[in-house]
């Protein structure tokens, strides 16, 4: 089982966090946003690692470390590093796509919240955390499905900033846009990432524009033509 948090922090104390996630680009991608949102909120001035198939990049200022997927070593290195100035480590990701944090950390307790589906990982890896926080109650089943006991899971939705974003009536004239800002980096993400239903919204309530902004990292030939291709079979079946 991972470290123990009550070892570590109490509900009065301050505490150093560590965040590890992936892309990191917070002023257009909803994980990183998240992160940078948590950070300033809670644990100002405290580091951030990305693993991520951008390039490697270090911000001092904002104590930022972007680690291209391939530097494993340097991973590694920043982990033996950062471990001994934090008191959790706080990993954000999807339900598989962290194996490589869980498996370099640990010297301190791992907090690992779960925002996007995927593959489960083997039992013993999610032994390494003391804490799980999954944000939908699917995200908590799948953590169940793979072994996870539900007592050490705490279901949390993102939250949303209302007074920057309150709620709005609908346009008194013209069409209804619909902003879906989270499109895939690869394939495998449009069903998971809800892009096929869109596409039959769009194909069903003409009068309703779909706006997809289209993030420039992952494979993103190979996603835009599956999104083609799954449009074009789905525009096919309706002309038969």
């Amino acid at each position: 089982m991972g470290r123990d948090l009550q070892a570590y922090v109490s509900a009065d104390q301050t505490f150093s966090v560590t965040y590890w996630t992936g892309i990191w680009e917070p002023k257009r991608e909803g994980i990183s946003k998240e992160v940078e949102w948590l950070r300033a909120a809670l644990a100002p001035g405290c580091a951030v690692v990305s693993f991520t198939p951008q390039r490697t990049w270090v911000l001092p200022g904002d104590r930022v470390l972007r680690l291209h997927f391939r530097r494993w070593l340097f991973l590694r290195a920043a982990a033996l590093a950062l471990e001994r100035t934090a008191d959790i480590n706080h990993v954000f990701g999807g339900v598989g796509a962290v194996a490589h944090f869980l498996h370099v950390l640990g010297r301190r307790p791992i907090v690992l919240t779960v925002v996007i589906p995927g593959t489960a990982l083997e039992p013993a890896l999610y032994d390494r955390v003391a804490r799980f926080v999954a944000e939908s109650r699917g995200l908590a089943a799948t953590l169940v499905a793979a072994g996870v006991s539900p007592d050490r899971i705490e279901t949390i939705y993102p939250a949303v900033d209302i007074d920057r974003h309150p709620p709005q009536p609908p346009p008194a004239r013209g069409p209804f846009r619909l902003l879906f800002a989270s499109t895939p980096s690869e394939a495998s993400e449009i069903d998971q990432r809800g892009l096929g239903l869109l596409i039959d919204l769009a194909r069903l309530r003409p009068d309703i524009e779909v706006v997809v902004p289209w993030r420039q990292w992952g494979r993103v030939t190979e996603a835009r033509q599956a999104l083609e291709s799954h449009a074009a079979s789905e525009l096919s079946r309706d002309t038969r």
